[in-house]
């Protein structure tokens, strides 16, 4: 494998991620789902065949142990089963109850009551994974050049809502026909997603202009202005989003950027973790305040309020998390919760307004997943917290590590009110953050992998 090829592989995954942005900023759009993955699979082909002749790193495999293991527990879900065993199944009896109705011989079925969507949700794995793979396989130059990629397009897709909005409600530059019409939606359909997208950009732009600014060194002036610049345009992109969901990210974003900054400025080690010690109850504190923002958030009051009551998304989450008590410990299936939910909503709860999803990703993995899903869950946030004090703690990568991690934090907060993760865009960047928290000594530096 030559420098060539490992050239050639980075600007490949780069143009993934191009494609992953653009045409996957919907959760439930199949035509631009299907592009996403169609792309992915020759980026998670040769990525897979660069990791063979290489070898993961240590301590990747953890996380790529829990992705194998989603991807197992999604597949075992659509397991064909004899009748009596799926009859047994906690909340599977409401299907035996249509068979005897109809006066028709149970089948065997899985576990999963909608296998197209849980297959779907399968292949939907296969975006992130060929993103952090690609990435824990490329040298630092060209991971930095999949961060540009992410600042460019970010500044893009704020132009793209400026555009948006000057074309009004009817706008041709809408990529999606379910969308906040009157919000400035860039390359997502949800206008909260865009303002998640820009908030993840401001930690890894931090990363950038302190990059090679180390104590005792005059400041790069041009650098902080530049990040100024930028930080301007992604707050006043936030701003036409006219989403609170997104304002409360941003506040969030720029704090962790400035630790990012702070951090890459003291160069890992004792100090940067003293620093990140110190720092951390402000970004606590703020993450409590955006988390209300996102609570409160002012796409809930138009599009929810008028049509589904006031309290709408604080009913719906104790709603379905006892609809996910009912298919314990196994759930009902990955992606099955548009199904699920509309046969077991109370008739008090219907509305005209069309539920895709939880608007808590963690009560709708118990419903879907249970248990195990949410063990999964467990493990990955055992994995988040351990690689973010090594990030910090190692003396080479720290800033890059801890801005990975301070996005990923950012995700998990915004999950608990919304469903970012669930879109093809959202979870690649997910997944290159996750290759950013172990970049540091351990990554391959030989020059075939650049």
């Amino acid at each position: 494998m030559g420098a060539h090829a490992g050239g050639g592989f980075a600007f490949g995954a780069a143009a993934f991620l191009v494609v992953a942005l653009v045409c996957g900023g919907a959760s439930a759009s199949p035509t631009s789902a299907m592009i996403v993955r169609l792309a992915a699979i020759p980026v998670l082909a040769l990525g897979l065949w660069r990791l063979s002749a290489t070898g993961a790193p240590p301590k990747a495999w953890f996380l790529l142990g829990i992705l194998i293991a989603t991807a197992a527990l999604i597949l075992v879900q659509l397991i064909p089963l004899p009748p009596p065993a799926w009859r047994a199944l906690p909340g599977h009896a409401i299907v035996a109850s249509v068979y005897a109705a109809a006066s028709i011989t149970p089948p065997w079925l899985p576990i999963s009551l909608d296998p197209a969507a849980t297959w779907d949700a399968f292949l939907g794995l296969i975006p992130p994974a060929a993103m952090f793979i690609a990435a824990r396989t490329l040298g630092s130059d060209s991971r930095r050049m999949l961060v540009w990629t992410v600042l460019a397009l970010a500044l893009v897709s704020v132009g793209l809502g400026m555009l948006q909005m000057a074309g009004g409600p009817g706008s041709r530059l809408r990529f999606y026909a379910i969308t906040n019409p009157e919000s400035a939606d860039g390359f997502f359909a949800n206008r909260n997603h865009q303002g998640a997208f820009l908030a993840l950009s401001l930690p890894l732009a931090a990363w950038l202009a302190a990059r090679r600014w180390r104590r005792g060194a005059p400041p790069p002036v041009f650098r902080w202005v530049a990040l100024a610049g930028f930080g301007l345009v992604v707050m006043v992109g936030a701003a036409t989003t006219g989403s609170r969901a997104a304002l409360g990210l941003i506040i969030v974003g720029g704090v962790g950027a400035a630790l990012v900054a702070m951090v890459t400025r003291a160069g890992g080690g004792r100090g940067a973790l003293r620093l990140s010690a110190l720092y951390m109850p402000a970004v606590l504190a703020l993450a409590a305040c955006g988390l209300l923002a996102l609570t409160l958030d002012a796409g809930l009051e138009k599009a929810v309020t008028a049509r589904m009551g006031p309290e709408a998304r604080l009913e719906l989450t104790p709603r379905v998390a006892a609809q996910g008590a009912a298919f314990a410990p196994f759930g009902a299936g990955a992606g099955s919760f548009i199904p699920v939910y509309r046969a077991l909503e109370p008739e008090t709860a219907l509305h005209k307004a069309f539920t895709n999803h939880a608007h808590d990703d963690y009560v709708e993995v118990w419903l879907e997943a249970g248990l195990p899903g949410l063990a999964l869950i467990a493990a990955f946030l055992v994995w988040w917290v351990m690689t973010s004090w090594r990030a910090v703690a190692r003396s080479q990568g720290a800033g890059l590590g801890l801005a990975g991690s301070v996005m990923i934090g950012m995700l998990l907060v915004h999950s608990l009110v919304d469903y970012p993760l669930r879109t093809s865009a959202l979870g690649v960047i997910a997944a290159l953050a996750c290759a950013l928290m172990l970049a540091g000594r351990d990554n391959i530096a030989n020059p075939s992998a650049a």
